[in-house]
């Protein structure tokens, strides 16, 4: 899968994706609202640590498919 930037294209909301922002990727959800729709997904619940820390994904790229 290759990185798709979000200038050039936004996933469709409510699509979870890997996400690239500020050196690091994480699994988030897309909630729409351009590029500040994101929360972020972890094993305990969602969190929204974009919002508060000002930091936007550059790119993204959907989740690989599950295993068999």
């Amino acid at each position: 899968m290759n990185w798709i930037n979000v200038k050039d294209k936004l996933p469709n909301e409510g699509d979870e994706v890997i996400v690239y922002v500020n050196g690091f990727s994480t699994i988030a959800e897309y909630k729409g609202y351009g590029d500040t729709g994101w929360t972020v997904l972890t094993g305990i619940g969602t969190i929204d640590p974009f919002d508060y820390c000002n930091l936007k994904p550059t790119h993204w790229q959907p989740l690989p498919k599950a295993p068999e």
